[in-house]
């Protein structure tokens, strides 16, 4: 149709015309459309792939902003009095009889103006510009807070504008980009062969030949203007680009603000981080993102440059480094405390291997409760394919792992009934809740390591190194590095601390173990107040923790203390703090590790959500999205056993710990479900305690493993310690509660 047309539309041209312009106006009408239709595609092309630039460069100067209205406020509630903290000659009064009562008023202030007043001499002056100057400089490098979206005002919105940008910058995929190059690309050799519609001498020595060849190009051309294809690419591209901006209120950038809070300092931390102090040894001078590690390591680190396209996720600067520590270390233990991201540090040094070493083939061992965690990261954060080993299937599975690669996901149990677990080489391997294999004569300890020597990389991923007993976490270096293991363990000693000194430790460990805790990085996370809810037993509940006690039976007394029917003490007073809450509106996360106490917290509070051990993997995930989608109040009773592991729970803002736990690191991985990266409420903590009961003695006695976890693994040094101040096994502390709790019982009797 098009090819008859064009060639009428030619045989009607004089000759001159044809001479002159070859194509038709038609032709030429087409050939503009192209061109349009080429640059629009270009250019929304161009927008997006600069988006990303362009919003942290809108991110940087909006901080600067606001850093300067900051430093400005500040000064102006700066007392020109502060000035003698600096220098001591100043005079103060006569300053402020000039004018001059605040910071504020002296900055930008020169030496030669303040000579001009009676009495201030050259000195003085420069010793007053010099004081100004410092303590600007003190509140330049101090870190920018950002307060919670509760105390948000008109100052941030520019902050927060350019970081809602930034944030969905990662909807702006290579695919995209590299759909509207080739939609390009398409359209530049049609429109080159148009462009001088078959040349000039061609057009009067070959009229004939050279009409028919511009016609044909010039169909090609129209085929392209009329594709439906390259219209709804530029339907989605601009789509795309009008989705980045953020909404027009504030109140909805807020709102925003506040449901992606994660995300939005994710972005903005290294912005509004101060730069990180080095003491005069060479060495930082706190812990920081770098963990305590040595400088020279530190600095090999943060040369690396990361390659993360694909992974849809902003990494903080503290993960970035934690992942580049992994590659460039190679075979470490990453022990930063829960709730900062040890997952997706991981799925970042798999991203990197794979776009940077076509590495193929990676694989994560981890408690089969939060395959499901795993599940949905790996599914949600990368697209590289997932080969879920476990459950039926799971051989299949396996063997296609073996053959196509991917991440192979399994457990610590299925593990054990993988055949030919050796005969692939493995790029990276991640053992997660790394704890589990803390013992060496384990089953699932041999099978890991029998792993590490077939792997190129290994991470050992835990936030409680050590739960008991410091040679635990000795063992843990010890799979990744078996000579440091030997090392550590042949020069500590069984007194662990009386041949090395807590600086040697640290510098031997830290080419293995990197471990960062909340307050290191995570400036913004809002406080977490510890409440102790002590309750006197009833009547009733006394006789019945008694009985307990008689019959030796130290859980049995756990549960005892906790009640037996729902009108006992601790049910009564948590009926209360219900109460409360529910009338606030707020999520709240009650922990147990008795069945029995949640079916009774379960009957008190009516409708509520549940995990316990008996609930499968991928069920516990949309208990865990119902509670986050109920609307104000909800209540989430877990099995600590079950829900304090692997579980993100920041929509909550209270936590319940029914009864204290046989290790403190239980409690710890309980809270921060709820207390962790994300949380922009401060969180209540509720510790029931029963007066006079096994609850009042287990709370003495794991306070020793709480100092030890302290001095062991939490600043990743080892200070002095006997073994008898470690002996804090599960059979130690039962014998020991026995003892006390039936001590008691005789005094009880006594009186």
């Amino acid at each position: 149709m098009q090819s008859a047309t064009s060639t009428s539309e030619t045989a009607r041209q004089s000759w001159l015309s044809w001479v002159w312009f070859g194509a038709t106006p038609k032709q030429r009408e087409l050939q503009t459309q192209a061109v349009d239709i080429a640059w629009n595609l270009k250019h929304l092309r161009s927008q997006l792939a600069d988006v990303r630039a362009s919003s942290e460069q809108a991110i940087q100067e909006a901080v600067a902003d606001l850093r300067e209205q900051v430093i400005a406020s500040a000064l102006q509630e700066m007392p020109v009095e502060r000035l003698k903290d600096l220098t001591k000659s100043v005079r103060v009064r006569l300053l402020e009889s000039h004018g001059f009562c605040t910071i504020a008023d002296l900055r930008g202030v020169s030496s030669a103006r303040l000579q001009q007043i009676h009495g201030i001499g050259p000195a003085s002056a420069v010793q007053i510009v010099q004081a100004v100057s410092q303590l600007q400089a003190i509140l330049q490098n101090q870190r920018l807070e950002l307060p919670p979206p509760s105390e948000i005002g008109p100052e941030h919105a520019a902050v927060l504008r350019a970081t809602y940008r930034r944030i969905r910058c990662r909807d702006v995929t290579p695919g995209i980009l590299a759909e509207l190059q080739s939609a390009v690309s398409d359209f530049n050799e049609p429109l080159r062969k148009t462009k001088r519609a078959g040349g000039w001498w061609n057009r009067i020595l070959n009229r004939d030949n050279t009409q028919r060849q511009v016609n044909s190009d010039f169909d090609g051309l129209s085929c392209l203007v009329e594709s439906s294809q390259y219209q709804d690419l530029s339907i989605r591209a601009q789509a795309l680009l009008e989705s980045l901006d953020p909404p027009a209120s504030i109140s909805a950038v807020v709102d925003d603000y506040r449901s992606r809070y994660a995300d939005y300092f994710a972005i903005l931390d290294r912005y509004l981080d101060a730069k990180p102090q080095i003491g005069t040894n060479g060495e930082m001078s706190h812990r920081g993102p770098h963990g305590g590690v040595p400088d020279q390591i530190a600095e090999a680190v943060e040369a690396m440059v990361l390659s993360l396209d694909s992974l849809r996720v902003d990494l903080r600067g503290y993960q970035e480094f934690g992942a580049k520590y992994m590659i460039h270390q190679q075979r470490t233990v990453l022990g930063d405390e829960m709730g900062l991201g040890k997952t997706i540090q991981a799925l970042a040094v798999i991203t990197h291997l794979r776009n940077t070493e076509e590495a193929s083939h990676f694989l994560i061992v981890c408690p089969a409760s939060i395959v499901g965690n795993w599940t949905r990261e790996i599914n949600n954060r990368t697209d590289i394919p997932l080969r879920l080993v476990h459950g039926d299937g799971r051989d299949n599975t396996f063997r296609q792992w073996q053959r196509d690669g991917g991440i192979a996901l399994t457990s610590y149990e299925t593990l054990r009934s993988l055949d030919d677990l050796t005969r692939t080489p493995i790029h990276f391997l991640v053992a997660d809740e790394a704890h589990y294999i803390k013992n060496p004569q384990a089953q699932r300890s041999i099978n890991v390591k029998r792993l590490t020597s077939i792997s190129d990389r290994l991470a050992l991923m835990t936030g409680t190194a050590l739960e008991n007993h410091p040679r635990e976490f000795v063992n843990l270096i010890g799979v990744c590095n078996d000579t440091l293991g030997r090392t550590l363990a042949a020069e500590t000693g069984n007194s662990f601390g009386t041949a090395l000194g807590a600086k040697r430790f640290e510098k031997m460990v830290s080419a293995a173990y990197l471990r960062r805790n909340q307050e290191d990085v995570l400036h913004e996370l809002p406080e977490a107040i510890e409440v102790d809810e002590w309750v006197e037993l009833e009547d009733h509940d006394r006789s019945h923790y008694l009985r307990a006690v008689e019959s030796r039976n130290v859980m049995a007394m756990r549960q005892a203390a906790n009640g037996h029917v729902v009108n006992s003490a601790k049910l009564a007073r948590l009926d209360e703090l219900i109460s409360q809450y529910r009338d606030d509106g707020r999520k709240i996360v009650i922990f147990s590790f008795f069945l029995r106490s949640l079916d009774l917290v379960g009957e008190l509070l009516g409708t509520h959500f549940r995990i316990d051990g008996s609930v499968p993997a991928h069920q516990r995930n949309q208990v865990i999205d119902g509670f986050f989608q109920s609307e104000g109040f909800a209540p989430l009773i877990c099995q600590i056993t079950a829900g304090g592991v692997g579980i993100n729970l920041q929509c909550a803002s209270v936590v319940v710990l029914l009864e204290p736990q046989y290790k403190p690191t239980s409690e710890w991985q309980a809270i921060k479900r709820v207390h962790r990266m994300g949380q922009s409420n401060p969180v209540v903590v509720h510790r029931f305690l029963a007066r006079d009961t096994v609850d009042e003695s287990l709370r003495a006695l794991v306070g020793r493993k709480t100092a030890l976890f302290n001095d062991y693994a939490r600043e990743s040094a080892i200070k002095d310690a006997s073994p008898a101040a470690t002996d804090t096994t599960d059979a130690a502390l039962t014998r020991q509660l026995l003892e006390i709790e039936l001590a008691r019982r005789s005094t009880v009797k006594a009186g």
